[in-house]
């Protein structure tokens, strides 16, 4: 088989390719007759970790480990304010090696519909994932209708590691190894990929009976019981977020770290992937004591003895988050690609952002974070163009050096890289993923209706 079509990268000023790029790509796309003529053949390069940057013609590309930390709900103001406060030493370290910018939502704010779209490239209507739920159904991966990241690594002698990212129970075979998102909960098959890669059972997903982390969050005096209490009671709101919000989401991401820690102890990937959620959680729970200025001015009441105990809860769930950044970046080598993002920010749920749910305070902002850190990144340098989910995905293929998708929305941002990591590389291209084989019908399992209990309980069902 040819290998895809090449061209020298040539960014324009403002970062997109250079037009003669796509005219030229575009010309011999005409001529491809088929997507596995657009694919490369296996070659003996690929089994030390290199590939041919273009046919014979250029020396093989350095492919960096790329490390991808999904942190839902994180707010860049908050960021910002943060930082500079000293308080997010590993995400300013990695900041120090490259940049931050925010990124913009535009196929909404919807948790599942954002890191689907990231790891595949294409709109909603086409991958098939369009909210929490597909038919009535809580999503499910056999749901996406086309091929993400992990499921296209192999066909290039890569290989990758996933943990906890949303819509990915039941687990995907012959796709590395993937901790799907319903791990965390405890009561399904399928949670992991390949089978006995590790055993969720042998990890601690209760955090009811152990609560020793709270004090670096809250001084509120917890009580998990709520048995003798009804949501009348002033104390049951509290303690109700303090479980639902606080405790679950630090078991969670706890848990899916030491899980990505015990794993990369054991096995060398190409591309890590890691999704956390304490920033969501807490911002949905806790915001009115973060910023209770809004609120009170919208004749919401704060008391005073809950914002003394409960107003450091989001920026500490921040700072409990940079350590886990920490952690995952000393999970690979020191000249890897690390991107940090979110899918939406958080701010007050008033007015136009009224939010649903028990008890909830905070909801999702249009602008997330993106962090791009390593040696082939330009320090200081923010695009000069808007940055979308969609863009995501083409970043991570030129840095694993991979042809670039014609029918994904996005463009790999190459005015953030340095000009001698582009030297390396000529853009290649293929017309399509395709369709994924027997995608698109979701998968029922007997706990579904207390899975669609805790979404409308946590605001993300009416």
């Amino acid at each position: 088989m040819s290998p895809p079509p090449s061209v020298p990268i040539r960014p324009t000023p403002g970062g997109r390719l250079a037009p003669t790029a796509l005219l030229l790509a575009s010309a011999l796309l005409v001529a491809t007759p088929s997507r596995a003529a657009a694919q490369e053949s296996p070659s003996p390069a690929r089994a030390t970790g290199e590939e041919s940057a273009s046919p014979a013609t250029s020396p093989a590309a350095a492919r960096p480990q790329v490390l991808v930390v999904a942190l839902d709900g994180l707010e860049p103001t908050l960021v910002r304010e943060l930082l500079a406060e000293g308080r997010l030493p590993n995400l300013a370290r990695l900041i120090g090696r490259g940049t931050m910018t925010t990124i913009e939502c535009v196929v909404g704010s919807t948790s599942p519909v954002v890191w689907t779209t990231v790891m595949t490239g294409v709109p909603p209507e086409r991958h098939g994932i369009t909210d929490f739920t597909v038919d009535g159904v809580p999503a499910t991966s056999t749901a996406r209708r086309v091929p993400a990241l992990w499921n296209v690594l192999p066909r290039h002698d890569l290989r990758s590691a996933v943990f906890g990212w949303l819509v990915t129970w039941p687990a995907e075979a012959r796709s590395g190894v993937m901790v799907s998102d319903r791990a965390y909960w405890g009561r399904f098959d399928d949670k992991v990929s390949p089978p006995g890669v590790l055993d969720p059972a042998a990890y601690h997903f209760n955090g009811v009976a152990d609560t020793s982390f709270l004090p670096r969050f809250t001084s509120w005096p917890y009580d998990a019981d709520l048995s003798d209490r009804t949501p009348d009671d002033p104390s049951y709101a509290v303690d109700f977020l303090v479980h639902r919000r606080l405790v679950n989401a630090w078991v969670h991401d706890t848990t899916f770290a030491r899980m990505a820690e015990d794993l990369a102890s054991r096995y060398t990937v190409d591309l890590l992937a890691v999704y956390f959620q304490a920033a969501d959680y807490t911002g949905h729970g806790f915001w009115k004591w973060h910023e209770p200025e809004p609120f009170r001015a919208a004749g919401v009441a704060v008391d005073d003895a809950e914002l003394a105990a409960l107003g450091d809860v989001v920026r500490n769930a921040y700072v409990f988050l940079d350590e886990l950044v920490g952690r995952m970046t000393a999970l690979v080598d020191d000249d890897a690609l690390v991107v940090v993002l979110s899918d939406h920010g958080m701010g007050p749920g008033l007015g136009d952002y009224a939010v649903e749910g028990d008890f909830l305070s905070g909801n999702h902002r249009d602008e997330g974070v993106l962090v791009l850190s390593g040696p082939m990144v330009r320090r200081g340098v923010a695009p000069q163009e808007r940055i979308t989910h969609y863009d995501v995905l083409p970043t991570l293929l030129l840095a694993l050096d991979l042809p670039q998708v014609l029918d994904h929305r996005g463009r790999p941002l190459l005015e953030c890289f340095t000009d001698a990591f582009l030297a390396e590389r000529r853009l290649r291209f293929e017309p399509t993923w395709g369709p994924r084989d027997g995608g698109g019908a979701v998968e029922r399992s007997e706990h579904d209706q207390e899975i669609l209990d805790e979404l409308r309980s946590l605001g993300y069902l009416k």
